[in-house]
This record gives C-alpha cells, sequence and structure tokens, in this order.
C-alpha cells in the first residue's frame, strides 16, 4: 500500500505542523514523509510502500489525534482525500475488471462511504467501466452501438487501458500501482482506517468470485427492463466484510445504513 492524507493546517505555520507530523510518524521508522500539494492550502502525509498486516504499527492514531488538536483539518474543507495506492500486479487483470465492473454498479453506496459529498466528486469521478476498455475491443464495441449493457460481449478481459482520467475513482495512469482516489480526507482514525479497510477488502473479495457472476450482476443492474436491481454482490461484499474482520470498514458500513 501507498497512502496520501491530504491536510490543512488552520491555526500552525505549514513547515512547523509538518515538522511535528514526521516526528510523531518517523519516531521509530521511516514510515512517511510530507510534500506540499498545489491543489490544497496544506499537504500530504504520504507513506512509503507498506504491507497492509503492518499498517495497524503505524502510529496513525496518535497522528490523527495530534491534527486534531492542532486544529489542521482534512474533512471540514471539502478539498481534502485520501488517496490509497497498490500494485497493478497485485491483481490480476481480470480481477482489476471485477473491481472497475463493482465502482460501476455500487456508485451510490460506494459515493456514501467515501463521505465524498457531490460537489467533490470531479476530484474521483466513478467512471463507466467501459472507460477502461482498450484498443479494438472498446473500437468493436462503439461501432457495435456502445450500449454499455453489452460492453462485456466485445471487452478484452485480458486488458484495460490506462488512459483514463486522472481524477478518475479508479486512476490507473500510474506505471506501477492504480491509485483508488474516491474517499473524503479525514483526521477521524476510524473512518481513516475504513478507507484502508475498503481497499484490501474489496481486493480480496474480487479474487474470491468468478467473473461470469459479476458480469451477470452487471447486466442486470444496467437491463432498462429490471424493475428490482440486484444487490447480491453487494451483500456477499458485506458479509466477506464481516467474516474477515474488517470491523472499521463494518462499522461505517452499518453507519451509513449500507449493510
Amino acid at each position: 500500500f501507498g497512502i496520501e492524507l491530504e491536510v490543512e493546517p488552520q491555526r500552525v505555520n505549514y513547515n512547523d505542523c509538518a515538522s511535528q507530523t514526521l516526528n510523531t510518524m518517523n519516531a521509530n521508522n521511516n514510515v512517511v514523509y510530507c510534500k506540499s500539494d498545489s491543489s490544497i492550502n496544506g499537504y500530504e502525509i504520504v507513506t512509503h510502500p507498506i504491507q497492509y498486516e503492518a499498517i495497524k504499527d503505524i502510529p496513525f492514531r496518535q497522528l490523527c489525534k495530534e491534527l486534531s488538536i492542532r486544529g489542521t483539518t482534512s474533512y471540514k474543507g471539502a478539498r481534502c482525500g485520501v488517496h490509497i495506492h497498490i500494485p497493478k500486479d497485485s491483481l490480476t487483470v481480470m480481477q482489476w475488471w471485477k473491481v472497475f465492473m463493482f465502482f460501476d454498479m455500487f456508485r451510490s453506496e460506494i459515493h456514501k462511504l467515501s463521505q465524498r459529498s457531490s460537489s467533490q466528486r470531479h476530484w474521483c469521478k466513478i467512471e463507466s467501466a467501459t472507460l477502461y476498455m482498450s484498443g479494438s475491443s472498446k473500437r468493436d464495441w462503439s461501432e457495435s452501438g456502445g450500449q454499455t449493457v453489452d460492453f462485456w460481449k466485445y471487452n478484452d478481459f485480458n486488458r484495460y487501458t490506462s488512459d483514463v482520467p486522472r481524477y478518475s475513482a479508479i486512476n490507473t495512469q500510474g506505471r506501477i500501482t492504480n491509485e483508488f482516489r474516491i474517499f473524503r480526507g479525514t483526521t477521524k482514525y476510524e473512518s481513516f482506517m475504513s478507507y484502508i479497510e475498503f481497499v484490501d477488502c474489496l481486493t480480496e473479495f474480487v479474487k474470491q468470485y468468478g467473473l461470469p457472476l459479476f458480469i451477470s450482476e452487471f447486466k442486470e443492474r444496467l437491463s432498462l427492463t429490471s424493475l428490482k436491481k440486484s444487490n447480491k454482490l453487494w451483500k456477499l461484499f458485506c458479509a466477506y466484510a464481516s467474516i474477515k474482520q474488517y470491523k472499521y470498514l463494518c462499522s461505517m458500513l452499518d453507519r451509513k445504513h449500507l449493510i
């Protein structure tokens, strides 16, 4: 994982706040660095690459508490986000397609979980899964009439494009990593951890179920004749999160009435 938390100091000097952040986070190991960000009135706290299992050993809880005490905000200004990178090769291409379709199918649920307001979503737009089609697949699909519900008939699930807008909810432009940009900034530790758990849970969940199940639900949810859209995959995802004990994610799902 590579994690970026954008924050905006309110009552203290920018450099002083960043220095205090480094002192807190790097007391025992060099795990984060800070960098400026012109899109906000503050800076980013960025982890060096770290295994998911080791995240619990990083003093994020202490950091969130200290940021709040100093008046440093992330959620309040509505400009900040939490961005989570994972290696492209941590999933197969077909598994990435399941992630793209999952986001497309469950936009409303993911928007609620992300805590992004509608005015913020231009920084992290959930794209149609069709946007990730590449080459001849996309051309053949477009020539067929470009019906989203039929894209799976033309798509090559062994390839996806990196040519998507940078400000997409899943940014695939990176050479080594794909970036989940959907999450609203926060200095609340429980919310911050729920975002990380969501990404880990989803990327593990897509390994458990085959592509035909995702395609079947994708078709049903997009069908104009479907009066009652299926939530089977979402229910399976929530059950998986509970079984695997993603406690912060499950708490967020419950709080947002998504279970």
